[in-house]
Order: structure tokens, then sequence, then C-alpha cells
């Protein structure tokens, strides 16, 4: 249940209509309310507000149309300004980076103002009443929604300041380096707090090879008949796992569960989504209950993928090498990123991949994200573009050094190794 509400809630981030949608139901309410309170206040005005309240039922319309129709004009605009930003990033920094925009609150809220100041000033506009032909200026005044009124052009005047905010916006938002540092900081938080270590409690890090010491031995090497596997029913991305849910149905049941894949992983229908010891006795109902606990999706989602992060790192870098762009400075961006995420890491304990419950009893073994597999997924992909580049380069290079100089000797030999296979595919750049 979890999962579903986060992935839900992931979802309706990404989108544009759930804060504009929200943003128009209260627009509906207030108008409604603020009609009927004026029905009310206008039996006793005080002295010092008469001013607010002798508008005439022609002016009113004129003011509530105007504000309307430009209110749904500009709509028009900004909608048409965020696709064509969307479009733009798409086209320079990839396809997978629109999530990242879409979920861009300060876009959506610019729509949500105008669409909700248009419905407000329509629906107050059909409130407002002729007057009697007879009646003079005090008597008409008694059929304009005057509170009404003064709601509606305050909202105009709020959708100035949010259409000032938005055009400063729409430039920043496009920015690379804003962009690469959004990207960046996402990814050193969730490295820091690195799944699966919320899988229940962590053990106290040990030497290499520990962890496999409290798996089954039946799962060290899962294939055949020699396991129980639970598969998928549906195919897409895993995109979130409920952690906690999943520690209690082992404990529950008393197993030990291996997780088969990994937040980001793409699963076919009959795939493994876990493997259990051949002695496992659990109904399909347990195994329902497990499958329910991973939320598969139509795209990844950076909540618990931090492959994802970094893959989005790597193709700005990738496009920004390419010869087309040659664009050192943002690879070099992206670099300086990925090698903060790599000192947040190794500069840490790194967690364990067997978790236990409350009990302390090991209860689920999913492969925690390593140093070398990060440096793998990151410097090593772009090795390649980085070695074609002179000023890329030079500046992975000091990088790599600068981390190698600030963790320890089992961490540093994995950075040493890096700078050796860089440093041999620059000089086969250079040779050829």
């Amino acid at each position: 249940m979890w999962t579903r509400f986060v992935g839900y809630w992931d979802s309706i981030r990404s989108s544009y209509w759930f804060i504009p949608a929200l943003m128009s139901l209260g627009a509906i309410i207030l108008s409604t309310l603020a009609v009927e309170f004026d029905t009310y206040f206008n039996l006793s005005i005080p002295i010092w507000l008469e001013s607010f309240f002798n508008n005439q039922p022609d002016g009113a319309r004129a003011v509530l149309s105007t504000i309307a129709g430009s209110m749904i004009t500009v709509a028009g605009v900004v909608f048409s300004i965020t696709l064509v930003t969307l479009s733009t990033a798409a086209a320079q920094y990839g396809p997978r980076l629109l999530t990242n925009f879409m979920r861009d609150t300060t876009n959506q809220i610019t729509l949500g103002t105008f669409i909700a100041t248009f419905l407000y000033c329509l629906l107050v506009l059909r409130a407002v009443q002729n007057a009697p032909p007879d009646a003079n200026d005090i008597e008409a005044a008694y059929f304009v929604p005057h509170i009404a009124l003064l709601i509606g052009i305050g909202f105009s005047l709020c959708s100035i300041a949010v259409l000032i905010r938005f055009i400063h916006h729409v430039p920043q938002s496009v920015h690379i380096s804003l962009v690469t540092t959004s990207i960046g900081k996402e990814l050193c938080e969730r490295v820091s707090e690195r799944f699966p270590e919320p899988l229940g409690q962590d053990t106290e890090p040990k030497k290499d090879g520990f962890d496999m010491d409290l798996v089954p031995k039946s799962l060290h090497n899962p294939v055949g008949e020699n396991v129980v596997r639970i598969n998928a029913k549906a195919s897409g991305y895993l995109r979130l796992i409920d952690t906690e849910s999943l520690i209690d149905t082992a404990a529950s049941n008393d197993i030990f569960i291996r997780l088969a894949k990994r937040p980001g992983d793409f699963i076919f229908p009959g795939e493994a989504l876990v493997y259990l010891p051949p002695d496992a006795s659990i109904s399909e109902g347990v195994c329902d209950d497990i499958r329910s606990i991973f939320t598969i999706g139509e795209k990844r989602t950076p909540f618990q993928d931090i492959r994802f992060l970094v893959q989005e790192l790597v193709e700005i870098a990738a496009r920004a090498l390419s010869p087309g762009i040659n664009d050192p400075v943002t690879a070099i961006a992206c670099l300086n990123w990925l090698a903060a995420a790599q000192m947040q890491l190794i500069t840490h304990d790194e967690p364990q991949s067997v978790r236990h419950d409350k009990d302390d009893i090991p209860r689920i073994y999913a492969e925690a994200l390593s140093s070398s597999q990060l440096m793998e997924l990151g410097f090593s992909k772009l090795r390649s573009y980085i070695a074609a580049d002179p000023i890329a380069s030079e500046a992975a290079l000091d990088l790599l050094a600068r981390v190698r100089t600030n963790v320890s000797e089992r961490h540093a030999k994995t950075i040493h190794m890096e700078i050796q296979e860089l440093e041999r595919a620059i000089e086969e750049v250079r040779q050829a």
C-alpha cells in the first residue's frame, strides 16, 4: 500500500494537471463562498470601506470580463512557453530529463494561477445582476458582489507577480549548470540514504564475505529447482519496494528472502522478483502479498533508483562531449557531481547487503550499491568520451586524483584502477 501511494504521488508530482486542478477547484469554491458572504456583509458596511462598495453593475462586468479574458490568454501563452522549454530540454539534455522539468512546481503553480483566476472571475461574473432602470447609483451598487469583485482584482495582481516569477524562472530551468546541480544534489541525497539501508536493522561493517555467511547456501547462486521463485505477473520498470512490509512478511512467515531485482530494473512477466530457500513453505496468498510489495510502472523514478540519477548525468556529459556539441564545461560539471556522489559513498561505511528484523534475525539479502559499481556506472561509462577531449580528460584525472587522496586504501585501489584505464584510453586516442 505504501509503495502504491508513493508511486501515485510521484506520478502526480510529475503531472501538469494536479496542482492546476486543485487551484481551479479552490477557485470554484471560493467564488461561491465570496458571493454568499457578500450578501450578508452588505447589510452593514463600515464607513471607511464604503469607497470599495460603490461599484456599478456595468463596471463590475467590464472588470471581471477583462480579467477573465486576459487570464485565459496568458494561460495559453504560459502553456506554449512551457512546451517549448520541455522540447528544448529534451533535445539538448536528453528525454529522460523531461520528468525533472515536469516536476517543477513553479510551472504547475503558474499555469494553475491563471486558470483559477479565469474560473473565479467567470463564476463571479454571473452573480452580477442588473439594477432596476429607476435605481440610483447607491441602489445599483447593491446588485454587485463587491467582496468577490475585490478578491478577483487581488487575484489579478497576484497573477501579474506570478507571471514575472515565471518569466524569471524559465531561463533558469534550462540553465545547464542549474540542471546538473539539481540532479547532482538529489544523487548525493539518495547515496546518503543508500538503498537498501532502510531494509530493517543494519549489521556492523565487517570484512568482505561476511554478508554471504548469513545467507542460506541455496541462495548463494539461486538457479533452477534449488530455490523457490516468486515471479512477476506484469512487465515494466521496478520503481519502488516497500522495505518495511518486506521485512514484516519475511518475519511473520519465518523465511529468508533474496531480492532478484533492484529498483530501476526492467522486469518481464514470469521473471523472478525474489528467491526463497527450497524448504520455504508459503501459500499463494503470501506470494501475492510479496508481489504487492513491488511497484512496477512505465518509467523509472529516482526515489530508490540511484542508478537512474547517475545515468542522467552520464547522458548529459556524453551529449556534451559529442563532436556535434563539443561542450566540455558541461561535461566537467557532470563529472564534478559524479565525483561528489563517489565521495559521499566511500567516505562512509558501505551498508551490508543482509538486513535483520527487529529480533536481529537475518531476513533479507539485497545487494547494496558499492563504490566500484558507482564508478562503473559513472566515470567508466564516460571513459571513451573523456579520453577524446583534452579539457575533460584533464579535469577527470584531477577529480579522480582528489578523490583518491581522501579515501581509505581499499577504495583508493578502485580509484587508481580507473585512473590507469583512463590514462590508457587517452594514450590510445593520442596514438590514433
